[in-house]
């Protein structure tokens, strides 16, 4: 990999992350690394069909790693996508399409099942958008629509507070 964005997540005394160039098609991957320094893997090249060039930071949650891609998918616009921890069973679980938002950034985060993020372009005035979507793939909700007048270029980590997410 190259270009590394985001931070590594710890998991086990493994850290996972991602880089957003190199791979083996120049296109960025998803990495495992012993903390240690020793061990690395690489658990999935990004191929543009699959995504490409993410930009945030690994999610852990039951043995998968979730994450998004910036560009690339089946729109060429991102992806939210999962895959085990040791680097099999990848699975596309969202393609951005520019009414769903597109070019997510940042760093997912999870309350019970669903998926929290932001997409720096698209929903209803092309803005960005914070966004929610079950573990499986299913649900989207398009949670707010960003308007030039309440921001714009939605692309920092969200967090959550009291039931409150923050961004």
């Amino acid at each position: 990999g190259q270009g590394p964005y985001g931070t590594c997540t710890a998991s086990s005394g493994i850290l996972y992350g991602m880089t957003s160039g190199g791979g083996a098609d120049s296109l960025g991957c998803v990495f495992s690394i012993n903390a240690d320094g020793t061990g690395y893997k690489d658990l999935l090249d990004f191929n543009d069909t699959n995504g490409a060039e993410p930009e945030g930071t690994v999610l852990i949650f039951k043995n998968k790693i979730y994450g998004m891609a910036a560009t690339g998918g089946a729109n060429e616009l991102g992806c939210i996508f999962s895959i085990d921890i040791n680097g099999g069973g990848y699975k596309d679980l969202l393609d951005f399409n520019k009414k769903n938002g597109w070019e997510p950034l940042g760093t997912l985060i999870i309350l019970g099942n669903k998926l929290y993020g932001t997409a720096r372009y698209g929903g209803a005035f092309g803005a960005g958008c914070i966004f929610s979507l079950d573990t499986t793939g299913n649900g989207y909700t398009d949670l707010y629509d960003f308007n030039n007048m309440a921001g714009d270029a939605a692309h920092g980590p969200l967090t959550c507070a009291s039931g409150i997410l923050y961004g």
